[in-house]
């Protein structure tokens, strides 16, 4: 193996997406290298950096809501999170992190904290928050339940479980009163989301969903509706690194390191929207084949995140805009419709009789009425 292509003198020890880097330990601290996990950190901060450039609002420390699940990616943005304070900790005030984690009827709220555990002592909170209190009703459970199996297809399914994550942080950081909200999409996962995206008629919408800041529109017509935020800034801050290295780095951190796999009890109602077979959903047809593009060509990914974020569409000339009334993503004002392409194909797909506005989350219903 070649010389470390980031210090140019050690041997290289990890080989990655056609780059090597050296990453070894020898007499306990005395010879110590890191260029690999220095290398993806640096990327993690760049991207973040980058995203906040124009913006001179956001300079300075901000408050930010970061998003965790059980997943790998949510574990390396969390361990990132905490290093940027660890290599400044005389920096005076450093940024106010908010963690918080959409609990699911297959999860457990001690196997989340569990989780969380070791980084606690440099966040500002931490709150485990059901699914369903995006709905802001009362019986919200049983309610969500009822949506969800109003869904004829799975597929339609899975689209609304997304759409109503993303709604619930939005809202969740907008009661913390964060003007960032931190997301775990990585390079790869972004990528398949792109194509999932385009497949389900969302693809006017990407240059909004995937910018290097994403802005949630302003609500001035709305702003009795005290479920929508103002003004939040969706950043990713490992948009810029894939699957492979995430996995790759955490292994390295701790050899013991595994991803959690959660038994699913598909006997229980509970879980009627999460005992699905995946291997239905366009999700897994993408999550393979882009594994499978980084692994022979490992530019490719990152240019299809990148290229995405400057395309042109319709709404990139919008002076005006509303919110779709459930996936809350830009609309032309001169559009009679309150719903965009791809949420009224789900809609379209439910079968709950006439009371429909009263099923969804209160901010749609809201939009409807006004």
């Amino acid at each position: 193996m070649n010389s470390c292509i980031k210090c140019k003198g050690a041997q290289a020890t990890v080989d990655i997406r056609f780059a090597v880097y050296c990453e070894y330990n020898l007499l306990l601290v005395l010879i110590y290298s890191e260029c690999f996990q220095e290398q993806v950190y640096h990327k993690y901060r760049m991207t973040v950096a980058k995203a906040c450039s124009d913006h001179n609002d956001l300079a300075g420390p901000s408050k930010i809501l970061l998003a965790l699940s059980s997943g790998s990616a949510s574990r390396l943005l969390l361990h990132f999170s905490q290093m940027a304070r660890l290599k400044t900790p005389q920096r005076p005030n450093l940024d106010e992190i908010h963690v918080a984690h959409i609990l699911e009827p297959h999860e457990t709220e001690e196997e989340t904290r569990d989780f969380c555990d070791p980084y606690k002592e440099h966040l500002a909170s931490y709150s485990v928050v059901p699914l369903s209190r995006v709905l802001g009703r009362k019986n919200e459970a049983q309610k969500l339940n009822v949506l969800l199996q109003s869904c004829r297809t799975e597929n339609s399914r899975e689209c609304l479980l997304r759409i109503l994550r993303f709604a619930l942080l939005v809202k969740l950081a907008d009661d913390l009163g964060c003007r960032l909200l931190y997301l775990g999409d990585t390079c790869s996962r972004m990528a398949v989301n792109i194509m999932v995206d385009t497949c389900e008629g969302r693809g006017m919408q990407l240059p909004w969903r995937f910018a290097q800041l994403q802005q949630i529109i302003p609500f001035s017509k709305f702003t009795f509706l005290l479920i929508l935020p103002l003004e939040v800034r969706i950043v990713r801050p490992l948009r810029e690194i894939v699957d492979s290295e995430v996995k790759h780095y955490l292994q390295l951190k701790d050899p013991n390191w595994r991803h959690s796999n959660i038994t699913l009890d598909e006997s229980d109602p509970n879980t009627i929207y999460a005992a699905t077979d995946s291997t239905k959903f366009p999700d897994f047809i993408f999550v393979g084949f882009v594994a499978e593009l980084d692994a022979e060509n490992s530019a490719t990914v990152s240019t299809v995140t990148r290229t995405t974020a400057k395309i042109q569409t319709v709404i990139s000339d919008l002076r005006e805009w509303q919110p779709c009334a459930l996936c809350l993503a830009p609309i032309d004002t001169t559009d009679k419709g309150l719903i965009c392409h791809g949420c009224r194909t789900i809609i379209d797909d439910m079968d709950i009789g006439e009371d429909l506005l009263s099923a969804l989350p209160s901010y749609t219903e809201a939009i409807f009425r006004k």
